[in-house]
């Protein structure tokens, strides 16, 4: 996915891995920042549902001196920046899972017939 925002930048992710109903690891570049970043969806079954846990990492150290302090910066203020986007995802994901739980898609054998 690839996206151009006055707001936000522009930049791109893709899936690096995923485990069904486990894990989802995918990769971000941004155009104003040089540097490797991923976040994680991991998922953990719990009484009545599902525990979502939704990480961000970033690694600046070979990206210069300019670009790597201010990724050392910037991760001081990652979740203030960060952290209502992610609960606003989550809110999200959880409003979709309980909605499909509710609203199950057909069975394979359903949609033979």
């Amino acid at each position: 996915m690839n996206w151009q925002s006055k707001e936000l930048g522009n930049g791109s992710q893709w899936i690096i891995e995923s485990e069904e109903n486990k894990h989802l690891k995918f990769g971000m570049q941004f155009a104003d920042f040089d540097g490797t970043y991923t976040a994680d969806f991991l998922l953990e079954p719990v009484d009545g549902g599902t525990k979502v846990t939704w990480t961000y990492d970033g690694d600046v150290s070979g990206a210069g001196m300019a670009s790597s302090l201010m990724g050392k910066i910037m991760n001081q203020f990652m979740d203030s920046m960060l952290g209502p986007d992610y609960e606003r995802g989550l809110s999200k994901l959880k409003t979709v899972a309980e909605s499909e739980q509710q609203n199950p898609a057909p069975s394979d054998s359903i949609m033979k017939k």
